[in-house]
């Protein structure tokens, strides 16, 4: 058996796929299988994934229907026999130590390292690399409350996961989620976990998608629904291990990168964002999250945080048309 199995799930990817496969396959770390889960593309992907395959014999290719990320890392899991799990993204892509960065002493059962923030051309690039550090849990959680505040244990990519711990926790990804699955599976793999290493190596590339953040798409409230329900069932999971002000903090950090940059277009663009900003405030998370309001408008001014720590639209829709007005 392979000491890793990377796992790519791929669709529609065409651009960036042979780019990913080749980075992997170039890894200095030999004793690893790479599957490939076409999920259904409609271009020329599985055919590049293919070609990929008839080259190296530790790839493995396996195509579906289209069904999602979710139900493709699943099957990935399924058809792996690695001691280790590891998740990279189509249009992402690692250095060559990539693989070999997980190989410390200390055997844990989740190893985490940074990674390099990137657009499609390869500028504009940013490391983000976290300190050495060890966590032995034990069952007491309240070890994982800052590294899940700071955004360390969000993402499946840019981890090791010890496969046995998956299997035997029969942990999955919640196939129909469209966001924070990521964030559900890694909650639910932390109550078998025992061992966390954080790396400061950053040896994976991820590639912002133009146009494709939540933010650029926000134009109805059926988004902010949809962040309602994926709030609810992650902040539930989180707060059982870590307690609810964890989870409240956790919400307020995360989850800020979008309805901050919504309340700022608001100020600008009153009518087309007013309907949107009032249905906001009608979310418990978004609420809720306003007790830390502070920590995360630490960069504003103090009348803006009072106002939205008052938690009521009316001040906020007051206070937007007062903006409006003084910048005519």
């Amino acid at each position: 058996m392979p000491l890793f199995s990377v796992i790519v799930p791929v669709y529609n990817a065409e651009q960036t796929i042979e780019r990913c496969i080749n980075s992997i396959l170039k890894q200095t770390v030999e004793d690893f299988e790479l599957i490939l889960i076409d999920d259904g593309s409609a271009d020329s992907s599985f055919s590049i994934c293919q070609d990929s395959a008839q080259q190296d014999s530790r790839i493995i290719l396996f195509s579906q229907s289209n069904k999602g990320v979710s139900s493709a890392r699943n099957k990935g899991i399924e058809l792996s026999s690695g001691d280790y799990l590891v998740f990279v993204d189509s249009d992402d892509y690692v250095d060559s130590d990539y693989l070999s960065a997980f190989m410390t002493d200390d055997h844990a059962d989740l190893i985490v390292g940074g990674y390099i923030l990137e657009d499609m051309d390869g500028n504009s690039k940013k490391i983000i690399s976290y300190p050495d550090e060890t966590i032995l849990i034990e069952k007491d959680y309240a070890a994982l409350c800052r590294p899940f505040v700071e955004g360390r244990l969000n993402t499946v990519w840019g981890k090791s996961i010890r496969r046995s711990l998956i299997l035997d926790g029969n942990v999955i990804f919640c196939e129909g989620m469209d966001m924070g699955e990521d964030t559900l599976f890694v909650v639910q793999l932390l109550k078998q976990v025992s061992l966390i290493k954080f790396i400061e190596r950053s040896k994976y590339h991820y590639v912002v998608r133009k146009n494709g953040s939540l933010t650029s798409n926000f134009n109805d409230t059926v988004l902010i629904d949809k962040l309602e329900t994926v709030y609810s069932r992650i902040a539930s999971k989180l707060s059982d291990m870590t307690g609810q002000v964890t989870a409240q903090r956790w919400v307020s950090v995360r989850l800020g990168q979008i309805y901050k940059p919504i309340l700022n277009v608001s100020l600008s663009n009153y009518f087309a964002k007013r309907g949107i900003v009032k249905h906001l405030y009608m979310q418990t998370w978004f609420l809720n999250s306003l007790d830390f309001v502070d920590e995360l408008y630490a960069d504003e001014s103090e009348k803006y945080k009072t106002i939205l720590k008052t938690k009521s639209f009316h001040i906020m829709d007051l206070y937007v048309k007062y903006k409006k007005f003084m910048n005519k």
